[in-house]
């Protein structure tokens, strides 16, 4: 069993797998696998430049979100994170992949994108700068289908965005290699673009959909003081996670991204480094003092991710949910922010305030070396 980054300390995450420096026209570019915690720390800066620097910027790819997904999930699967250098140094790709056994399918070993399961990452992709998606991806490929062949069966990447600059380079690299592809579209995510006053953008909502709004505000006026407190500011981060996990058990059970004790641990943590550099919007609703309603999302390149929230359903009546979205996108758009993303799956709710969607899209790979991934290849009909 390969142990998380954070055990291995300086040692190495897994059997050396020597890696070639790799030719292409115009650049040259070497690909080598992070090994080691002090390796994989070392690239915190590089990674989060590279990654601003990209054509679509997922906070599901950032470091932290690596980071944490590593110390929690990392010792029950392996990491095989690459990177690509240009011939000065300069970073310029990550595929921050991780392979998983299928219990369920004769052992098979499936590499995704770390974070993908079950933390439900989103806008996965290869890293790279703008410009250099083609060579990136093609020297990415070129080891996933050669030195590195022997240690995936099928690769899943799902919830890509539909309009990933990599997509295509990577099934022409992978289709060079006569590896069978195939992309499907999944869930879309609904989004909201915002306007430089929230005015602004509850005129453009339909005027039955401004009243019921209304109606909520002002059924809370009359319960008494509202409050809304913004983690870590008006209230510690631990408290504000407490309170969001409590209303959103009291909404939805067990079910939902805190179903496990696993999850709880990795979003807390997240909170907490999301924190200190700024890119948290943890929020509680109060009235008289009294926790009813909760949001928890991420603010990542100039906008809101929309993950989680709860509420108090003995409180349904006012609209708990409605509001702390209103304050959630209030929040963003008094702070510049210039989109309000609600990620997959084409929910009610999300639909009252979206404005715009982006297509979410899944690609399989069966790796045409092993016996587990021909076999794949000809079960699913890639």
């Amino acid at each position: 069993m390969v142990k998380s980054l954070a055990e291995t300390g300086g040692r190495a995450l897994s059997a050396p797998v020597e890696l070639a420096l790799l030719e292409y026209s115009p650049t040259m570019l070497r690909v080598a696998r992070v090994r080691t915690q002090r390796e994989f720390d070392a690239l915190e800066p590089a990674w989060t430049d590279l990654l601003g620097s990209s054509a679509i910027p997922s906070v599901f790819l950032s470091w932290n979100w690596v980071k944490c997904w590593l110390d929690e999930y990392g010792s029950e699967n392996e990491a095989i994170i690459l990177t690509a250098h240009r011939a000065d140094g300069q970073l310029c790709g990550i595929a921050p992949l991780v392979v998983s056994r299928d219990s369920s399918w004769h052992r098979l070993r499936r590499m995704t994108i770390i974070g993908q399961q079950p933390t439900y990452g989103e806008y996965l992709d290869v890293i790279s700068r703008r410009g250099d998606e083609a060579v990136v991806a093609t020297a990415f490929v070129d080891q996933l289908c050669g030195q590195l062949s022997a240690t995936w069966d099928v690769l899943v990447m799902q919830r890509m965005p539909a309009q990933s600059v990599p997509l295509p380079h990577l099934r022409a690299a992978f289709s060079a290699h006569r590896a069978a592809c195939r992309v499907e579209p999944t869930a879309p995510s609904p989004t909201t673009r915002l306007p430089a006053d929230f005015d602004e953008l509850l005129a453009s909502r339909s005027g039955n959909f401004r009243q019921q709004l209304r109606t909520a505000v002002n059924r809370l006026k009359r319960l008494g003081d509202a409050e809304v407190l913004v983690a870590p500011s008006d209230v510690p981060v631990d408290r504000a996670f407490d309170e969001m996990l409590r209303l959103h058990h009291l909404r939805w059970a067990v079910s939902g991204a805190f179903s496990s004790d696993d999850r709880v641990r990795f979003y807390r943590t997240l909170a907490h480094r999301l924190a200190r550099s700024d890119e948290l919007f943890l929020a509680l609703l109060t009235i008289n003092g009294q926790t009813i309603a909760a949001r928890y999302d991420f603010v990542f390149a100039d906008k809101m991710w929309s993950v989680q929230g709860g509420w108090d359903p003995q409180y349904e009546f006012v609209g708990p949910g409605t509001l702390m979205t209103q304050e959630a996108i209030r929040w963003a758009i008094e702070h510049g922010l210039t989109e309000y993303d609600f990620l997959a799956g084409m929910h009610d709710y999300k639909l009252r305030w979206a404005n715009d969607q982006r297509g979410l899209v899944a690609l399989t790979v069966a790796n045409p070396r092993t016996v587990r991934g021909r076999a794949y290849c000809r079960m699913r009909k890639l």
